[in-house]
């Protein structure tokens, strides 16, 4: 995106009020096209000055600069290395200001970067590595001491004494009482013999009898300045520890940049070149030779690259590698870490960029070691084809199905034998074998492995030939018995040879308490005449099980049918809730236990039982035929209109509605044994429910409600109570569905109706005129007279018009 021109003077402004980034930008500058030395130059100046980067981005905001912008600046610069948050700290003005203090590890408040695809770029932007020298090591016995320096001295022995002394400008240590002593340019060795001969002669002459003895270490150490210049990612002056190295720079200033090299790194000193190092030296060899100590005012160039190479596809480490003059292809492969266990290593496809435009040239494997890569060259090494050129397989019923290696003149039986033969349940009348044509067209053949096993038949094998061999139980239908009846794991098992009725029986976990003896067995019939409409479809016969004696053999597909015990009966059990003494479950005695019968065993009914409002719910199935008074009496139940049901809210309180009996619970317990006196069955429950208060309407009325229950109150009082009948009532067809489940409906004479009693707890339903509902309505009806009284006035004219 181009910097708009209040973008362009925002930043020219912020940069010369900074005095960072002057130089760094013109009119036609685009923020995308900022090189990473660029940047890493605006980000030098940033800690020079002294600011933030939080002080950068608000300048730049003040300024008027978009904030999108800003922000992908500060990323950028986040991005590099050593860029502090924090001000830089006052320094003299005659002294140079430095990008780092006395250290070389990194500061940890940069954005994680981009993983670069530069061969070597890790090395310096890696946490985990440290080039950072040990300062608790013993102090090295070359090392050569100069102005900053801090020295031990440790006198013991007839003398005593202790001193730490700085070496000064001028290049020596003062010890109280003794004078100056020089010491600037030596190694710890010269200065301690320098010391050593100093103090015998002036106060210490013990030292010389050996009867006082000193020791010389190294204090603080002294930090150094150097430079990083050329192609890195943060170029400027550097303070380092006196020890620090060349790496120890690099990583301090981020490492090469976009185009430094890794492979022409300079350290001068003193306007010579004294080392060049090789950085892939210490990464393919972990050779650190050329990594020499710096001394104050070094200088670390790091030149542009001159070639470089991508190498992609099978090896080990795909990246951009930097090539020397005497390197080749095979040093290049070396490199990238070797040849992945999948690479094509016949040849290598490289693209080459000449002056006009792309050329691909093939090197031949013989050829890596002697062809030189130029710059820009990208080598790709293929992958080995996904095919085999020996490959043959076998599946099904072998021993050891799987692929196999194909050798010259085999054939079908010796593949068999490669794969340990075939198991006992192999087909041997028909296998396959999967054959690919010339142009891989597939194809199959026919193979009888009977043949095949007695030298009667001889195939030869191909390249990607798979043979299948079928199991006999796999290409018919499975052989079963099923069993069911009194057995505690009924179903259907798995049919073997041999099998006896008590074998599937144990099978099935065995006989209930309720089995009988006695069994039932059904058998297919194979051969029934189908022109004959009386002929069998089953052959049934029964059997009696014998544990010691069991002599019957099943056949495949028998169904077993083990029948219960004559006279073994379950427990059967019935609820009674609501008004009576003791609610709860009961088992019925009898088969013929009646209602009166339970509510007596209940301790009978207590005073606020409402009889007229009992019920008797029948959970066995109910009925898949609905009759009219259940399909009615929906809408009562759900205390809404029909109409906004859905199906399978119908379905739910159809199935309620028809699971509920109707009974009169007074005249049940008034006469015993009688027609009401119902005789109970499983699960059946009675619910005997207080005194019923309100009467519910609902259906075509104005206002569908429940109100109280008055004694006299009749049919068309409560309607009216509700607001009265609507337009599309059916009163003829109006019911009422009494607390006990009965339902009455009104009853019609010569145009009087008459509506049934109202008691406590009724439902009174007025249902909807279908009829009305497919009346005109008024508006039609008006259309159609005008329309008829218009063509009847048509026709008058013209018969006036006629006859005149």
């Amino acid at each position: 995106m181009k910097l708009s021109f209040r973008i362009l003077i925002s930043l020219i402004f912020l940069f010369l009020t900074t005095s960072l980034f002057a130089q760094s930008f013109d009119k036609n500058t685009k923020a995308d096209d900022l090189t990473d030395e660029q940047v890493a130059k605006i980000k030098a100046r940033i800690t020079a000055e002294g600011i933030t980067i939080e002080e950068f981005e608000s300048r730049a905001l003040a300024s008027g600069a978009p904030a999108t912008e800003v922000a992908k600046i500060k990323e950028r610069i986040l991005q590099l290395p050593d860029v502090t948050n924090e001000p830089a700290e006052e320094q003299d003005g005659n002294k140079p200001r430095t990008t780092e203090k006395y250290t070389t590890e990194k500061k940890t408040l940069k954005k994680p970067e981009k993983k670069s695809n530069i061969f070597g770029a890790e090395l310096f932007n890696n946490p985990s590595i440290s080039f950072e020298p040990n300062q608790n090591m013993p102090t090295p016995k070359n090392y050569v001491l100069s102005t900053g320096d801090q020295l031990i001295i440790d006198i013991y022995g007839y003398s005593e004494g202790t001193y730490k002394l700085n070496v000064t400008p001028d290049g020596n240590i003062r010890i109280p009482n003794v004078g100056p002593i020089s010491v600037n340019g030596l190694t710890i060795e010269q200065a301690k013999s320098r010391i050593s001969e100093y103090l015998s002669n002036h106060g210490f002459s013990n030292i010389k009898s050996g009867n006082t003895s000193i020791n010389i270490t190294l204090g603080n150490i002294r930090s150094i300045k150097v430079m990083v210049i050329g192609e890195v990612m943060a170029p400027g002056t550097y303070t380092l520890s006196s020890i620090s190295t060349v790496y120890a720079a690099l990583y301090s200033s981020g490492g090469p940049g976009k185009n430094g090299s890794y492979r022409d790194i300079q350290l001068i000193r003193d306007n010579k070149v004294i080392s060049t190092i090789d950085v892939y030296d210490f990464l393919m060899k972990g050779d650190r030779s050329g990594d020499l100590n710096l001394k104050d005012q070094d200088i670390i160039k790091v030149n542009p690259y001159k070639s470089r190479v991508w190498l992609a596809g099978e090896v080990k480490r795909p990246l951009i590698f930097e090539a020397i003059e005497s390197d080749n292809l095979q040093n290049m492969i070396g490199y990238a870490g070797g040849f992945t266990s999948e690479a094509y290593k016949m040849s290598i496809n490289v693209i080459r960029n000449t002056e006009r435009e792309k050329q691909i040239i093939d090197i031949n494997q013989a050829d890596y070691a002697t062809f030189k890569p130029g710059n820009g060259d990208s080598c790709t090494i293929g992958k080995i084809l996904a095919r085999y050129t020996n490959r043959i397989s076998i599946t099904g019923s072998v021993f050891r199905p799987g692929a196999y290696s194909m050798t010259d003149g085999m054939t079908v039986a010796d593949l068999i034998n490669k794969a340990d033969g075939l198991t006992e349940d192999a087909y041997l009348y028909k296998s396959t074998l999967f054959r690919k044509g010339k142009d891989l067209t597939p194809g199959i053949q026919s193979v009888n492995l009977q043949k095949v096993l007695n030298g009667s038949e001889n195939i030869f094998l191909q390249k990607e030939d798979s043979l299948v061999v079928f199991s006999k139980h796999l290409i018919k239908e499975p052989y079963t018995i099923f069993i069911r009846g009194e057995v505690l794991k009924p179903g259907t098992f798995n049919y073997s040879e041999n099998m006896h009725v008590s074998d599937i029986i144990y099978m099935a976990g065995g006989l209930k308490e309720n089995a009988g003896t006695e069994l039932e067995i059904s058998r297919r019939i194979k051969n029934a005449n189908v022109f004959d409409k009386n002929s069998f479809t089953a052959q049934v016969f029964s059997y009696t099980v014998m544990p010691v004696n069991d002599t019957l053999v099943l056949q495949p597909f028998d169904e077993v049918f083990v029948k219960p015990l004559p006279g073994y009966k379950f427990q059967v059990h019935v609820t009674i809730k609501g008004e009576v003494a003791f609610p709860g479950d009961y088992t019925l005695q009898n088969s013929n236990e009646r209602i009166s019968t339970l509510v007596k065993r209940a301790g009978g009914l207590t005073g606020a039982a409402f009889q007229p409002g009992a019920t008797l719910d029948r959970k066995g199935k109910p009925s898949t035929e609905v009759t009219y008074k259940e399909q009615l009496a929906i809408s009562t139940l759900s205390k809404v209109s029909k109409d906004t049901l859905t199906s399978t809210q119908k379905k739910e309180l159809i199935t309620e509605k028809s699971n509920l009996v109707g009974i009169q619970l007074d005249l049940a317990l008034a006469h015993p044994n009688s027609e009401w006196d119902l005789i109970l069955e499983e699960g059946d429950v009675l619910s005997i429910p207080k005194e019923l208060q309100t009467v519910s309407i609902n259906g075509q009325v104005l206002f569908p409600s429940r109100i109280p229950f008055k004694k006299g109150k009749s049919f068309k009082d409560y309607v009216y109570s509700a607001g009265g009948f609507s337009e599309n009532a059916n009163r003829s067809r109006a019911y009422v569905i009494y607390p006990n489940n009965n339902i009455k409906s009104t009853k019609s004479f010569i145009g009087f109706k008459s509506y049934p009693e109202i008691v406590a707890g009724s439902d009174i339903y007025i249902p909807e005129n279908a009829k009305k509902k497919s009346q005109l309505s008024s508006s039609e009806r008006t259309a159609i007279l005008i329309s008829a009284f218009s063509s009847v006035a048509t026709i008058a004219i013209l018969l006036y018009s006629v006859m005149k």
